[in-house]
């Protein structure tokens, strides 16, 4: 009850051979990132990689299940509560099967989250309700079109 709220992500083979799952987790979207060498001030690199909250891998059996918890810390990246994360898993071979998209952030700490006046501004910010409306990043190209519509079109997402 005093700890910080948790999401239990189950993870089933449904198929007739045992797997890896290498991970499992919350996708939010990609994003550049500058390096900076220690002393320095300019930025002497940057890259492009993915937001996740994610654990693995771990092996499965056939029909096997497994219980996988975490913790999306949405502080340290900046992504607002009510910011639709995604669940995915990836296995052995690495292809990528992606859940759906939902404001995780939101739906553990409710309407009113347990911040205090002590908390910087910056974590107050992620939670005060957003002007637009927030939609899960693309995951798919558009022309996959044997894919889920709103993994190709973010627009289409609608929480149910």
């Amino acid at each position: 009850m005093n700890g910080r709220p948790t999401v239990y992500i189950d993870v089933t083979n449904l198929g007739h051979r045992p797997t890896t799952a290498r991970e499992v987790g919350f996708y939010a979207h990609p994003r550049e990132f500058e390096i900076i060498r220690e002393g320095g001030s300019q930025p002497w690199a940057t890259a492009k990689g993915e937001i996740t909250f994610a654990t693995g891998p771990f092996f499965l059996d056939a029909g096997q299940s497994e219980r996988v918890e975490l913790v999306p810390d949405i502080d340290a990246w900046g992504i607002h509560a009510d910011f639709p994360l995604r669940v995915y898993a990836v296995d052995i071979r690495h292809r990528r099967i992606w859940g759906d998209a939902a404001p995780i952030v939101r739906m553990l700490v409710g309407e009113n989250p347990p911040l205090h006046d002590s908390d910087s501004e910056e974590l107050k910010r992620l939670f005060i309700p957003p002007k637009p409306e927030l939609r899960p990043s693309q995951v798919e190209p558009g022309w996959k079109i044997w894919k889920r519509c709103e993994l190709r079109r973010p627009q289409t997402w609608r929480l149910d």
